[in-house]
């Protein structure tokens, strides 16, 4: 297994991140655009700065680097883009930049499918509700001492309760392997039945 770091907002670095993946694989099969970052605030609070850092780093990312991976994905069997999005994007969240940038990549995924469909590259989505990853204290929306209070708080507005990582990343596997060879442009809501409640 390969590990290679880069900053997916600045073009250089993807360059590199092409070219040493390059260096060791001619193809790759899968592509997951998983980038976000949540700076809270809306209309008057937000500052300029602050929703152009929250753009580019959970949407203009997935286009970055979707267009720059293309060539690698083409040719090779059942190739896939899997972009995670977010619940915020249909239910809106403590962020308008972030929440208008998830419904971004939602759009984004459902337009790249269609003009990939010609190179048999699958494009979906994945939306998640919150779970106990510890995001939005890495974010410093949530201090650490509060973030059992916050998943607690957020359970009561889920029918399933607060989910895991992993039930993402069972979401986010099954778009990338051969069983969902025939779908495309869908986006799959991973939330414990959040979205349905409002």
């Amino acid at each position: 297994m390969f590990y290679y770091f880069g900053d997916v907002s600045k073009l250089e670095d993807l360059e590199t991140l092409y070219a040493q993946i390059k260096e060791k694989h001619d193809k790759i099969h899968t592509l997951v655009n998983n980038a976000g970052s949540i700076i809270p605030g809306g209309i008057e609070s937000l500052s300029f700065q602050d929703w152009d850092t929250s753009l580019t780093n959970n949407l203009s990312s997935y286009f970055n680097v979707t267009k720059t991976f293309i060539e690698m994905l083409k040719g090779a069997p059942n190739s896939s883009i899997v972009n995670v999005s977010s619940i915020s994007a249909k239910l809106g969240g403590a962020s308008v930049a972030y929440s208008v940038a998830k419904a971004g990549v939602n759009m984004f995924s459902q337009v790249v499918a269609r003009e990939l469909a010609k190179y048999n590259i699958r494009v979906n989505c994945v939306s998640p509700g919150i779970v106990n990853s510890g995001f939005q204290v890495a974010n410093g929306v949530i201090k650490p001492d509060d973030y059992s209070n916050f998943l607690e708080t957020q359970a009561a507005t889920y029918p399933l309760g607060i989910g895991d990582v992993s039930e993402i990343a069972k979401a986010v596997y099954f778009l990338a392997a051969d069983e969902s060879s025939w779908i495309t442009g869908a986006n799959i809501t991973v939330d414990g039945g959040r979205s349905v409640m409002v």
